[in-house]
């Protein structure tokens, strides 16, 4: 599975600590409420997630095309450099969904619509492509994280040709280019 994270947590914390959890107050505003929903899934089905924020991950690195619809423009003008992380968790707390019904899920959060049908439909894995599908994990223990594959991923628009992507290196220069 990869992950995507800002470099900042991933030097300053991922790298530093036996077993990362996320915080709240990293989950942008536009949103907190689906992940707020989608915790509130995870601690239902017996995930031990506390008071953290889940982890987002992606089945494929194919996936990772999403990421355009993910950021803010802003992010993407300013070429924002990002940590792609390569990880295998070793353990059974993952939760799978459809990214294209959870994006659904945040539109109908965003319009104040009924979200009584959304378990099923963000759920329903048989219909997902696997490029769609979405994990969401409660922690990333340092011995999941295939620390010879981490890259760094640069934020570009379409028109610049999308996302890219270079091996990470803790002596190389995180200043966005």
């Amino acid at each position: 599975m990869w992950t995507v994270q800002s470099l900042d947590t991933y030097q300053r914390r991922i790298l530093t600590v036996p077993k990362y959890q996320a915080e709240w107050d990293h989950v942008a505003n536009e949103w907190l409420e689906a992940y707020r929903w989608m915790a509130d899934r995870m601690l239902t089905r017996g995930m031990p997630l506390g008071e953290h924020a889940p982890i987002w991950s992606w089945q494929h690195p194919q996936s990772l095309s999403h990421l355009q619809s993910v950021y803010s423009s802003d992010a993407i003008a300013a070429h924002t450099r990002m940590a792609l992380i390569e990880f295998t968790p070793d353990h059974d707390f993952v939760l799978a969904s459809s990214y294209s019904d959870f994006t659904n899920l945040w539109w109908a959060i965003k319009e104040g619509r009924d979200l009584t049908d959304f378990d099923r439909a963000v759920f329903a894995l048989d219909r997902c492509e696997d490029e769609d599908i979405q994990v969401v994990v409660p922690w990333l223990m340092a011995g999941e994280i295939n620390k010879d594959n981490v890259k760094i991923l640069t934020l570009r628009s379409v028109h610049e040709g999308g996302p890219t992507t270079e091996p990470y290196s803790a002596n190389k220069s995180m200043k966005p280019t």
